[in-house]
């Protein structure tokens, strides 16, 4: 088995989590295109996502017309945290103290979106996804670094 394989393989709790908020992601951009194409399950969709996301009509995307079932921070947000965990598949240290300093860039990144988000620094779609990118890659590495950690911990590599 490859090298990369058998990373992927054995952090199947990172994949486990990080298919929630590619799930996420991806159905905030399915719902518009269902609306648009005459299929009731985009409705479905929004729905479902109104329980986690304002989806004001001025700060979301619009594909084919229609609303992104997210607002453009959560989207960003959805896809940072989705690229952190699939990029800490990939990064492996022997060492406790490289996943210390990723969480402490992680928080330092998280801060900074949630300093933006009460601050209010743009207010343009496209900052707004940038400040949710950054606050999901903040908010992953965070998580992603506590979980090697405790793998580092409890087992050995």
């Amino acid at each position: 088995m490859g090298r990369a394989l058998e990373q992927v393989c054995s952090h199947r709790i990172l994949l486990i989590l990080g298919f929630v908020p590619a799930s996420i992601f991806f159905m905030a951009f399915f719902a518009p295109i269902f609306n648009a194409f005459g299929f009731n399950i985009g409705e479905s969709i929004y729905n479902l996502l109104s329980h986690i996301c304002h989806q004001h009509f001025e700060r979301v995307f619009f594909v084919f017309g229609h609303p992104t079932a997210l607002c453009s921070r959560c989207i960003g947000g959805y896809l940072g945290v989705f690229s952190a965990l699939i990029a800490l598949i990939f990064y492996q240290k022997e060492n406790k103290e490289a996943y210390i300093s990723l969480y402490a860039i992680g928080s330092t990144i998280l801060l900074l979106a949630i300093i933006d988000g009460l601050v209010k620094f743009g207010h343009s779609v496209e900052f707004r996804f940038f400040s949710g990118a950054l606050g999901g890659l903040g908010f992953g590495l965070m998580g992603a670094s506590i979980y090697h950690y405790i793998k580092g911990v409890f087992y050995a590599y």
